[in-house]
């Protein structure tokens, strides 16, 4: 995305201060995949990738610019989408990159100095980040077990609470795996 120096201009004067809105600055997705601080994963594929970059636009888009301006180019905005649908075959990596997306969401909203007061909610609100899996053992195996193994170590070890059905974030977020069982 090309964008001309007034709308830049215009965006440093209306968007937040990056002091005011984040308590650390968040790492690009290639990093946080593969750093053996944060997933310690293999690379993603173009199209994991690809879906988790639609997935992980949770900021407003004027932030965004500003995020650019500051942080780099990685942060110029992706296209903003209220839905995902992935179509994925057999060993495509579903799972994986719905815990890929789940900890990268819970991650950028612990970057953040306040998620609610970013967000205009009351303060004692929760952010729940909901994973819906076909049954409770597909919920506990393939999106449970895998993300608490991962939020043991590295950035996430003092800032998670893997609890028996769902991960404490700091700042009053949680990740939940919910089911269709009955």
């Amino acid at each position: 995305m090309n964008l001309s120096k007034a709308v830049l201009l215009d965006v440093e004067k209306t968007a937040p201060s990056l002091d005011d809105v984040f308590s650390e600055e968040p790492v690009d997705l290639t990093t946080f995949v593969m750093d053996k601080k944060f997933m310690n994963s293999p690379p993603l594929s173009e199209q994991q990738y690809e879906a988790v970059r639609y997935a992980e636009q949770i900021y407003n888009l004027d932030l965004y610019f500003k995020m650019a301006n500051v942080f780099g180019p990685y942060w110029t905005p992706y296209r903003m989408v209220n839905l995902i649908d992935l179509e994925i075959g057999k060993g495509g990596g579903k799972d994986h990159i719905c815990r890929v997306i789940d900890l990268r969401l819970a991650y950028l909203l612990v970057c953040l100095k306040s998620p609610q007061e970013y967000y205009e909610m009351p303060p004692q609100d929760s952010i729940h980040l909901l994973n819906v899996a076909s049954s409770a053992t597909q919920a506990l195996n393939a999106f449970f077990k895998p993300l608490t193994q991962v939020v043991k170590t590295g950035w996430f070890k003092d800032r998670c609470d893997p609890t028996t059905n769902k991960l404490v974030w700091d700042k009053n977020v949680e990740s939940l795996s919910g089911h269709t069982d009955p």
